[in-house]
């Protein structure tokens, strides 16, 4: 499976608040986008995804990135003409579809805002290497099963605990790429744990509140392959919902 990473680039149609908790809004503009493209491969990736181990996994990520704004209680002023970045990752076929989709009915919705598309551009090519130190950019959202089967979110501040549910669900994504079982070294660390930064995500339907973990920047030491599976697909669950994109820093050889 091919895996790429596109950003559109968009701009504000008027003065407006954005909500801080705008993640459920963008999916569903990035899957209206990809029906445009192909309808039926957008229903099926949205109501089957891909399966393994009795998880579904849609392997694609987003991020807004928002600059030239205003942080206030209410949410995120942004002013008539500011330009966004509104990146999409994953596989390459999911990504074009939404690429193609935007392009095709020409705007951006988020709640009742648009945000006209003005241009298109290329992920900067990086160098994937043994170890690399990402930026995640959006909340990681790690999170186990107890006895009762209710839902526990785990921290980065759990690291045991965490890199492994970290880890198992990177494995997953790799072996759907891949097609085949990871077998080599995967290995996380935390770069400053002081920076790390707890987020709470409402407005989705029928799941509540999601808890994760951003701001922070994340060694991983893996194969080539691993590393494009984090880079492209995200870490952690609920990637569909832009949860654990990360962007390049550095990478190294081991």
């Amino acid at each position: 499976m091919e895996l790429t990473r596109k950003v559109l680039i968009v701009e504000s149609e008027s003065d407006l608040v954005l909500d801080y908790n705008y993640y459920y809004e963008l999916m569903k503009e990035i899957y209206s986008a990809m029906k445009i493209s192909n309808i039926k491969r957008t229903e099926k990736l949205h109501n089957e995804g891909y399966k393994i181990d009795n998880k579904i996994y849609k392997l694609f990520t987003s991020q807004l990135f928002i600059e030239n704004a205003t942080y206030q209680a209410s949410g995120i002023v942004i002013k008539k003409g500011t330009k966004l970045r509104l990146m999409i990752s994953g596989a390459k076929i999911t990504v074009e579809d939404a690429i193609s989709g935007f392009i095709k009915k020409g705007n951006l919705k988020l709640f009742k805002n648009y945000f006209k598309i003005i241009d298109m551009e290329n992920d900067k090519k990086i160098n994937l290497n043994e170890i690399t130190l990402y930026k995640v950019r959006n909340p990681i959202v790690a999170s186990i099963q107890d006895e009762n089967k209710k839902i526990v979110y785990v921290s980065p501040y759990q690291q045991e605990v965490y890199f492994k549910i970290l880890a198992n669900n990177l494995k997953r994504k790799y072996k759907l790429i891949y097609n085949k079982e990871y077998e080599g070294e995967l290995y996380f660390d935390v770069e400053d744990i002081f920076s790390i930064k707890k987020k709470l995500i409402s407005n989705i339907k029928t799941k509540g509140i999601l808890i994760g973990y951003s701001g922070f920047e994340l060694y991983i030491q893996a194969s080539k392959e691993m590393q494009r599976v984090a880079y492209y697909c995200g870490v952690g669950s609920n990637n569909s919902l832009g949860m654990g994109l990360m962007t390049y820093i550095m990478s190294r050889r081991d």
